[in-house]
């Protein structure tokens, strides 16, 4: 297997060649948003209780609960945890965590859940399928039967 950068050769069994575009396939990003959103989720918690401590107002532990919660869906995605399963759930629940603190600072959660989103997204397997089988078209490979 030879080939230029992200692109293998492949000797198939009557001796041609096809070339085949070698990448991820939508994993380790997914991964690596789901760790972003992770970060995103307690650095918005962490900001939540100085605002709260600011004001000297009452902490809503339910809601800390609940971005906690949040975050540690997101780390389980990263780590490669039931990632599908973690990303939906961070996703719901940072979406919640959002619009119930919407008109105070709940929209610095709208990154989080845009992450989420797209992780959610890409890890789907029709869209790999897809994404899988433009990248060997684009390579110019060839069907050999």
């Amino acid at each position: 297997m030879e080939g230029g950068a992200g692109e293998a050769t492949l000797l198939s069994r009557d001796g041609t060649e096809d070339h085949v575009a070698v990448g991820d396939d939508g994993a380790v990003l997914a991964r690596v948003l789901a760790g972003a959103a992770a970060l995103s989720v307690v650095v918005y918690l962490v900001a939540y209780l100085l605002v709260i401590d600011a004001l000297a107002g009452a902490i809503a532990w339910w809601y800390v609960v609940l971005v906690a919660f949040a975050a540690l869906s997101f780390a389980l995605a990263a780590l490669g945890t039931w990632v599908q399963a973690s990303l939906a759930v961070g996703l719901v629940t940072s979406a919640l965590a959002m619009l119930v603190a919407l008109l105070s600072i709940g929209a610095l959660l709208a990154p989080t859940v845009v992450a989420a989103v797209i992780a959610l997204v890409i890890t789907r397997p029709a869209y790999r399928h897809v994404r899988g089988r433009r990248s060997v078209l684009a390579a110019g490979s060839r069907t050999h039967g």
